[in-house]
């Protein structure tokens, strides 16, 4: 809103190269997801309006984009520094900010946002009336759901557009979830923003400046002056939120990235797909994209699929033992891609193995096999019975290939 003074942020300073390393792609997708989300929330309906920066240049590419939507876009105000403050807003309420604005009227600034009445208000008292800018120092609890965690929002960790006037207020979290789940249905990458704001994190302020500490980064920004030094501290969140590439067999999040990559290259274009063996169905989130359609993982572990349930809503996650699986376990002709680590295979015993033969044969028009530790996929494949595969495509240590006949 109005009310809030310029600020800055300097960092992230990674703690290590490997922290660097591991962290900085689901920091990259973080800052990217809250971006895409911001604008959902408003065209989904989820709230009214949401307030952007857009240079000169942006300003009418960003009209016309509003427009393919159903939105409107309202400029407010210009800063030779910041560009143009506008408002991107369900139609017919380009009088009512333009009036908001100019009487800097920020209860109805806040309804427009979507925000809730108690966040407002306490926005109200101490940013506007108190004149203090702290972001932090001034909420009721920084312990709470992830969905209302706001210490990583200079960087562009969020998942709720306001400040909270606690990390466990309920109508932030609500919102925020229903933000989540708006992404998550138009495909966006939301995890890496809950991983983020899962981390145990340190906040401290000392002479204007705030210092935000986490395990693989920490950064510095503007705050309110304090003579003395002010610290709290926000546990991390453990469990299903703090490491999706756990439950697919990654060490990190940039492991995970650079062998779905190689996954990713060899599937391709394709209409539809089912893993066999899918954990939590990141990798088939990122093969649909998305999209409507035929997308469904075979998981045995029931807590991995749960948690893929509520990650990668995109996808179909059935609980089962492919040792179970058979010809029958899918319609004939269902899929135009089957993904299957060769592995799996010498897993069930020999019986198993070639009943999934048969299904792979019935239900999809081509089979993709990888591996991911440094192993040759035509060995693996022999070993279990399966056809040759073509060349592979690999980083070293993933591979990935089609199988030539089948």
């Amino acid at each position: 809103m109005r009310g809030m003074s310029r600020e800055w942020v300097r960092g992230p300073q990674w703690s290590s190269v490997e922290a660097r390393e591991s962290w900085a792609p689901v920091l990259a997708r973080a800052c990217a997801a809250w971006t895409e989300l911001e604008l959902i929330s408003v065209s989904s309906k989820i709230r009214p309006s949401a307030l952007v920066f857009l240079s000169p240049g942006e300003l009418v590419g960003a009209t016309r984009d509003a427009d393919g939507v159903g939105l409107e876009v309202t400029p407010l105000a210009f800063d030779s520094s910041t560009g143009i403050r506008a408002a991107v807003h369900q139609p017919g309420l380009r009088r009512v900010w333009l009036q908001a604005w100019a009487a800097s009227a920020d209860e109805t600034i806040g309804k427009l946002l979507g925000f809730p009445d108690c966040c407002s208000a306490h926005f109200a008292r101490t940013w506007v009336e108190e004149r203090r800018t702290d972001t932090v120092l001034t909420q009721r609890s920084v312990v709470g759901p992830v969905e209302a965690n706001i210490l990583l929002r200079q960087l562009g960790v969020r998942l709720v557009p306001h400040l909270p006037c606690s990390a466990d207020c309920e109508a932030s979290v609500d919102l925020g979830r229903a933000i989540a789940r708006a992404g998550e249905q138009a495909g966006v990458d939301v995890e890496a923003l809950r991983t983020l704001l899962a981390l145990a994190v340190e906040y401290s302020a000392l002479h204007g400046v705030a210092m935000v500490t986490t395990d693989p980064f920490r950064f510095s920004a503007g705050t309110d002056y304090t003579e003395t030094e002010v610290r709290v501290r926000r546990p991390g969140t453990t469990g299903e939120v703090d490491s999706p590439w756990a439950d697919n067999g990654f060490a990190s999040p940039a492991a995970m990235a650079r062998s779905h990559a190689v996954l990713l290259a060899v599937v391709g274009e394709t209409e539809s797909a089912v893993d066999l063996g899918c954990g939590d169905g990141s990798l088939l989130a990122r093969v649909s994209r998305g999209r409507p359609g035929r997308w469904w993982g075979v998981e045995v572990d029931a807590g991995r699929a749960a948690r893929g349930r509520r990650r990668n809503p995109s996808v179909d996650i059935l609980t089962a033992d492919l040792a179970r699986l058979s010809s029958d376990s899918f319609p004939a002709g269902a899929f135009d891609t089957a993904i299957l680590m060769p592995g799996r295979l010498a897993e069930v015993g020999p019986e198993a193995a070639e009943r999934v033969r048969d299904g792979l044969r019935a239900w999809a028009r081509r089979v993709v096999v990888y591996n991911y530790d440094g192993r040759r996929l035509d060995e693996l494949c022999a070993a279990v019975g399966l056809p040759a595969p073509g060349p592979a495509t690999t980083d070293g240590t993933a591979s990935a290939a089609v199988l030539e006949t089948f």
